[in-house]
């Protein structure tokens, strides 16, 4: 029986690791971690009208949650990489299909250093 999440005293950081580990339970990765050298899209999406403290606070605790995020999952080993490319070619560097960033999530990369 699936569990839902509803304390409110849970930090982002808790939020997203209970959310990892709730995947991981369910191994719904196990074929894709089969997958020598496939680095598939993972893409989190926050709608438009989602605050924007919400989002920062989510995109600051995944970055600093990093080491953590590998250690539950091997899709998560070498994240860090991704967020590179914020430094050379700004938000640009993470818009797919021409979405643009959340103006939440620009605010926790630039508060991790990672975007001017």
């Amino acid at each position: 029986a699936a569990t839902q999440v509803t304390n409110a005293s849970l930090t982002s950081r808790d939020w997203v690791v209970t959310l990892l580990e709730r995947v991981a339970a369910l191994d719904a990765m196990t074929g894709l971690n089969a997958m020598a050298g496939l680095a598939p899209d993972a893409v989190l999406v926050a709608h438009e009208r989602q605050p924007a403290a919400n989002v920062e606070a989510v995109v600051r605790a995944i970055v600093a949650g990093a080491d953590e995020l590998a250690r539950l999952n091997p899709l998560f080993r070498g994240v860090a990489d991704l967020w590179a490319p914020l430094k050379t070619e700004g938000a640009k560097a993470l818009e797919f299909e021409g979405v643009p960033l959340h103006e939440g999530a620009r605010a926790g990369y630039r508060a991790a250093g990672l975007l001017a």
